[in-house]
């Protein structure tokens, strides 16, 4: 006679095939939600689908907008301090710099943000579906799969799941995958089946993660203020053996950039692995720093920023090989 998977006793009636593949009884997922019981009799798959006319351009600017002028006034309030207080350069040549640093970033980071939202509007619609056992996401033209045993799930907001940035918050169930976090059970009635189902199912329950926006806060504010110590250092060696005093004013802004950067990516991974950092490659975070670190040390001499932009690309590889060094391990100790 067969077995339900979950309580291994006998199943007496008509078994209820479940979408990892499994069969249960009628007790055990009734237990879980009694409606999920005729549901799962009558689907072959468990999906749901995200549909493209939620994501307005509006919602993208406005979103973006914010967000950039946020990110901006955070790094001009702390840059402004630092060179007044350090009184490096004048006033008025101070705010110039200040000013002209806040509007490179604001227009860099608009550009980006804006660009990464376009392309998650184009992703969608975007389906979630669980079936034999398998995760199937479709984005578009795209599909990605994994197995569900390799999956866990927490209980959370739909923002958690990147690519809703731009639609309103709303509770969600987090879908923890090898190839993505997603955010599923839309509807009552859809939260509802997905919860019994990775319940039923036995797939990990985990605690939801800290607070990911503080965290990020705290990480990058941290790393910049512990990089601009490190670069002041530098700096002033620098100062002591050429004495010139343009090297401090390099050096700690170089290194306020660099713990910025490394801070804000070492607490991206500490709390929930963002989705795009699988993807990314040393070379280009490298590739980044040195062009900065060549950028910022112009001022020294086209020997001298070649020469720190070099050792600037080397410790934004580093940096990010073992960032995704300890991704990968989270993942491998998630899935162990």
């Amino acid at each position: 006679m067969m077995q339900c998977y979950k309580c291994s006793e006998p199943i007496s009636g008509v078994p209820v095939p479940l979408w990892d593949g499994h069969d249960y009884c009628e007790q055990c997922v009734g237990d879980a939600d009694p409606e999920l019981v005729a549901y799962a009799r009558s689907h072959d798959v468990i999906a749901e689908t995200l549909e493209r006319h939620l994501v307005r351009f509006t919602k993208i600017l406005v979103f973006v907008v914010l967000f950039v002028l946020a990110v901006t006034m955070l790094c001009l309030v702390p840059t402004g301090w630092l060179f007044v207080v350090l009184d490096w350069l004048p006033l008025m040549l101070t705010a110039t710099c200040v000013v002209a640093f806040s509007a490179i970033l604001s227009t860099v980071m608009f550009l980006f943000f804006w660009s990464e939202g376009v392309s998650h509007r184009e992703s969608f619609p975007r389906t979630v579906s669980v079936q034999g056992g398998q995760v199937a996401v479709k984005s578009h033209e795209t599909v990605e799969s994994c197995p569900l045993s390799e999956c866990r799930w927490y209980e959370g907001n739909s923002q958690e799941d990147q690519i809703n940035w731009y639609l309103p918050k709303r509770q969600a169930i987090l879908f923890d995958t090898p190839i993505g976090i997603f955010a599923i059970g839309w509807t009552a009635e859809a939260y509802g089946f997905w919860k019994a189902f990775l319940t039923v199912a036995q797939i990990p329950h985990i605690a939801r993660p800290g607070n990911l926006w503080f965290r990020l806060f705290l990480g990058t504010m941290l790393g910049s203020v512990i990089g601009a110590a490190v670069g002041a250092a530098c700096g002033a060696a620098g100062l002591i053996l050429s004495g010139d005093t343009q090297w401090m004013f390099v050096f700690t802004v170089l290194g306020a950039f660099n713990g910025l950067s490394v801070g804000g990516l070492y607490a991206s991974w500490l709390i929930v692995p963002f989705y795009m950092i699988r993807d990314l490659k040393p070379i280009w975070f490298s590739s980044t720093f040195c062009f900065i670190g060549f950028t910022i040390a112009r001022v020294l001499g086209l020997e001298i920023a070649i020469a720190v932009g070099i050792g600037n690309a080397i410790l934004g590889w580093l940096f990010m090989r073992d960032i995704l060094r300890r991704y990968h391990a989270n993942r491998t100790g998630i899935e162990s």
